[in-house]
C-alpha cells in the first residue's frame, strides 16, 4: 500500500511529464522540449569578442516559444546568468594581459581601449535579455557584471584608470557609469583636480598684486565643471547636465577657496608688510573667509607670526606700530565687526604698553610731515569727537543700525568699539595723558629748531590734534606756540634797534617742558652779543629780565683760517670751543672746561672731538689740542667720535627721574622725623607733595627697589631707613 507522500510525489511527476511532454504521444514532446533547451543555451552561450557575434545568425524563436510555454524561460535565465558567471574569465584575462602590457609601455591610449572591449562585452552579454523582457532581467544582470568586474580588477588598475582620467577625456567619454566604476572613477577625478586645484593656488603663491579666486573659481566652473560631469556620464539637456554637473562644481569651488585661504594665511604677516599693495589678496582672502570656517585658525595663525617675526627685542618699536597699524587696516577690511582685530591685536598692544619708547613714537608720527599716521589724522572726520580711552562703552539700544554681538566674540568686545586708527592705537593705555605730555614735549622740540618763527605748520597740527585731545589738554601747547610767536615781535623790534645776530625764543617756563639744566660761560664775541641783546631787551621791557640758556639753541658760523674757510651751524658749545681757539691756538681739555664753566667735560672733549672730525683742530697728545691754521694730509684718528648731543627738552623718563629724586627726599625725611611707617601712610603723606600722581602699587615697587639696593628695611609691615 502507498504512503502519501509516495502518491503525491507519483502526482507531481505525472503533472510534470504531462506539462514537459504536452499531450504528445509517448515522449515526444519531452524530446522536442529538451531539443529546444539544448538550441537555446547553444544560442546564449557567452562567446569572446574575436568569435562570430551572438546576434549573427536568426534567433530561434520556436525554441524560445516552447520553453515559455513550458514555463522554462526563469530557469533558462538563471542559466544565463550562471554561464556569464563561468565565461568571465574572458574578461580576467583581457584585463591582465592589457595592464601587463601598459606597465612596461605606460601607454594611456590603452586605457579606452580596454574600457571599450570591456563596454562591448557588456552590450553583447546583454542582448539576448531581450528574449526574456517578461522577466525584467536587465537590472540583475547589469548588478552581476558590475560585481565580477569589480572582483576582477587588479590592483594596478586605479592607477592604470587614473592616467588616462587626468587628462579628463570627454570625446569620447569613457563608459565608466556604465562598467559600474563610476564611484572609483569620482575618486579618482577628486584627487586629480584637487591635485591641479593645489598646483595653480601655488603659482599665485606670493602674488598679490591681482586678484586670483575669480580666475580659479572661472576655471572650475567652465572647464573642470562640465569636464568632469562629462568623463561621469552626465548627458542630456542643458538643465539635466548642469543639474549633475553642479554638485562636483560646488566641491571644486569650495577645495579652490579652501587652498587659497590656507596659502594666504601663511603669508597673511607679509600681506599685511606689503598693505596697501596686497588689497587684491586680502579681498580674496575675505571672500575664502565667507565660505569656510577658518576665522580660528586664521588668528592662530597670524598670532603665531606676529610673536615669532614681530614681538621680540630685536624689532624697533616704530617699525611694531607701522605693523600694527597696517594690522588694523587689513583686519577691519577682512571683518569689519573687528573680532578678528580684536583677537590678534591683543598680544601687540600688550607688547607695545611694555616698551618705554612706544608713546615717543606714536606722538612723533603724529607730528611727522612724512608719516601716514598725520595723514590719518587730518582725514579724521570733524564729528569724531575726543579721544576718551579707558572708558567703558555700551550699546547704543537707540541706533536703528544695531546689530548684536558676532557669535564669536570674545567677552570683552564691543561691537561699537570700531574706532579710528588714533583712537586705537591711543587706547593701548588707559589714559591719554602721557600723549598729551608726550605731544608738549615733541611740540616743544619742534619749536625750539625753528629759525624764522614760521609757525604755520606747527599751528596747523596743533588745531588738528585738539580735535582729538581736546583744547584743554593742550593748552600748553597753545602757550608755546604763543610765545614762539612773541617771540618773532620782540625780535623784530630789536633787530630794528641794533644789529645783532642773535635772534632767541622768549619763553613762559611754567607753561614749557623741563628744559635741560646747564651751564655755559660764553667768550669772546658771543658773550657780546648776548650782553647787546640784554641792553635793548632791557629797554623795550624795563619790567622784564632775560634768563639765557646758553648751551640751547645753534650757532650759524663762518669759519676764517689760512687755507680756507668753513661755514656751519654747531651747537653753541661747539661754537665756544673754537671761539676760544681764536685767542690761544692751543688748549687743554681742563682749562677749556674751566674757561667755559663746564662742570662736565664730557660736552667739552664732544665739541672737541666734533672740530677734531672737520680737520680743524688736531689731538697732540691726551688732553692736548691744537688748532689747525693748514689742513694736514690723511684720515681723522678713528678715535675722535663725536658725543650725541643731548636734546634741549627733558623726555618724559628723565622727568619722572628727577620726581623721583625729589620724592624720595621727601621719603627720608618722612622716616628721619617719624621712623618706621607702613606704605600706606608714606603714600598719604606723599599726596601733599607738588606733582606727586603715583599709586600704591608704584609707591611699593620703589620702596622695593630702595630696600634691594640697602637703603631701606622692611620689617612687620614697616618701611624704615638702614642704619
Amino acid at each position: 500500500m502507498l504512503s502519501s507522500s509516495s502518491t503525491s510525489l507519483a502526482g507531481a511527476w505525472a503533472g510534470a511529464f504531462e506539462h514537459l511532454n504536452r499531450s504528445q504521444p509517448g515522449i515526444e514532446g519531452l524530446l522536442r522540449c529538451a531539443e529546444a533547451w539544448r538550441t537555446a543555451t547553444s544560442y546564449l552561450e557567452p562567446r569572446p569578442l574575436n568569435e562570430q557575434a551572438q546576434m549573427a545568425g536568426d534567433i530561434p524563436t520556436s525554441a524560445f516559444q516552447l520553453l515559455e510555454e513550458a514555463k522554462l524561460e526563469r530557469e533558462l535565465l538563471r542559466w544565463y546568468l550562471d554561464a556569464v558567471r563561468r565565461r568571465f574569465s574572458l574578461m580576467e584575462e583581457d584585463l591582465r594581459r592589457t595592464l601587463e602590457e601598459w606597465e612596461v609601455a605606460q601607454d594611456a591610449s590603452a586605457v579606452p581601449d580596454l574600457l571599450g572591449r570591456l563596454q562591448t562585452y557588456l552590450r553583447q552579454w546583454q542582448q539576448p535579455l531581450q528574449l526574456f523582457a517578461s522577466l525584467s532581467p536587465v537590472p540583475s544582470f547589469t548588478t552581476l557584471f558590475h560585481t565580477l568586474l569589480l572582483n576582477a580588477l587588479p590592483l594596478n588598475f586605479p592607477t592604470f584608470l587614473r592616467s588616462y582620467l587626468i587628462t579628463l577625456p570627454t570625446d569620447p567619454a569613457p563608459p565608466l557609469a556604465e562598467l559600474g566604476l563610476q564611484s572609483m572613477g569620482e575618486t579618482l577625478l577628486s584627487g586629480i583636480v584637487h591635485k591641479e586645484i593645489q598646483r595653480r593656488v601655488e603659482e599665485v603663491r606670493r602674488e598679490w598684486a591681482e586678484h586670483c579666486l575669480g580666475g580659479l573659481r572661472a576655471w572650475v566652473v567652465n572647464e573642470v565643471g562640465w569636464r568632469v560631469g562629462a568623463v561621469l556620464g552626465a548627458s542630456g539637456d542643458d538643465q539635466t547636465f548642469e543639474a549633475l554637473a553642479r554638485p562636483w562644481v560646488q566641491r571644486f569651488d569650495y577645495h579652490v577657496c579652501k587652498t587659497l585661504c590656507e596659502l594666504r594665511m601663511t603669508e597673511l604677516f607679509d600681506i599685511i608688510v606689503d598693505y596697501p599693495d596686497s588689497l587684491p589678496a586680502l579681498e580674496d582672502l575675505k571672500e575664502c573667509l565667507a565660505k569656510l570656517h577658518h576665522r580660528e585658525p586664521l588668528i592662530n595663525a597670524l598670532k603665531a607670526s606676529n610673536s615669532a617675526r614681530l614681538l621680540h627685542p630685536g624689532a624697533s618699536t616704530q617699525l611694531i606700530l607701522t605693523q600694527y597699524i597696517s594690522t588694523i587696516r587689513c583686519l577691519r577690511l577682512l571683518d569689519p565687526p573687528g573680532v578678528l582685530l580684536s583677537k590678534v591685536a591683543e598680544p601687540i598692544r600688550r607688547y607695545l604698553r611694555e616698551r618705554p619708547d612706544t608713546i615717543r613714537c606714536i606722538v612723533g608720527s603724529l607730528v611727522d610731515e612724512e608719516n601716514e599716521l598725520l595723514e590719518e589724522l587730518r582725514d579724521t572726520p570733524a564729528d569724531a569727537g575726543v579721544i576718551r580711552p579707558g572708558e567703558e562703552d555700551y550699546d547704543d539700544w537707540a541706533d536703528p543700525e544695531w546689530e548684536p554681538e558676532p557669535i564669536d566674540a570674545g567677552p570683552n568686545f564691543r561691537t561699537n568699539t570700531s574706532r579710528d586708527i588714533i583712537s586705537t592705537l591711543v587706547s593701548i593705555y588707559d589714559t591719554k595723558d602721557v600723549f598729551v605730555k608726550e605731544l608738549q614735549i615733541m611740540l616743544a622740540q619742534r619749536l625750539l629748531l625753528i629759525k624764522d618763527y614760521n609757525l604755520d605748520k606747527e599751528i596747523r597740527n596743533v588745531e588738528i590734534l585738539k580735535l582729538r585731545f581736546g583744547e584743554t589738554a593742550l593748552q600748553p601747547c597753545q602757550v608755546m606756540l604763543k610765545d614762539v610767536a612773541h617771540s618773532k615781535r620782540i625780535d623784530q623790534h630789536i633787530t630794528g634797534q641794533i644789529q645783532t645776530p642773535v635772534h632767541p625764543t622768549v619763553i613762559s617756563r611754567l607753561f614749557w617742558p623741563t628744559l635741560q639744566s646747564g651751564s655755559l660761560e660764553l667768550p669772546g664775541q658771543l658773550a657780546t652779543f648776548k650782553n647787546d641783546y640784554d641792553t635793548a631787551y632791557a629797554a623795550f621791557k624795563p619790567d622784564k629780565r632775560l634768563r639765557w640758556m646758553p648751551q640751547l639753541g645753534t650757532v650759524t658760523i663762518e669759519l676764517e683760517l689760512q687755507d680756507r674757510t668753513l661755514e656751519l651751524e654747531v651747537s653753541p658749545v661747539q661754537a665756544s670751543v673754537i671761539e676760544l681757539f681764536g685767542e690761544n691756538d692751543r688748549w687743554t681739555l681742563d682749562d677749556l672746561a674751566m674757561k667755559l664753566a663746564l662742570p662736565d667735560s664730557l660736552a667739552t672733549r664732544s665739541a672737541l672731538y666734533f672740530w677734531v672730525n672737520k680737520g680743524v683742530v688736531k689731538e697732540e697728545r691726551q688732553g692736548v689740542f691744537r688748532l689747525l691754521e693748514v689742513a694736514e694730509e690723511g684720515p681723522v684718528d678713528a678715535h675722535s667720535v663725536v658725543e650725541d648731543e643731548q636734546p634741549a627738552i627733558q623726555s618724559t623718563e628723565e622727568a619722572a627721574a628727577e620726581q623721583v629724586k625729589i620724592f624720595w627726599q621727601f621719603i627720608q625725611g618722612m622716616l628721619t622725623n617719624l621712623h618706621a611707617m607702613p606704605t600706606e601712610r608714606i603714600q598719604a603723606m606723599l599726596a601733599f607733595a607738588p606733582g606727586y600722581d603715583r599709586s600704591v602699587e608704584d609707591l611699593k615697587a620703589f620702596l622695593e627697589a630702595m630696600a634691594r639696593e640697602g637703603a631701606l628695611d622692611f620689617r612687620d609691615g614697616m618701611w624704615s631707613l638702614r642704619k
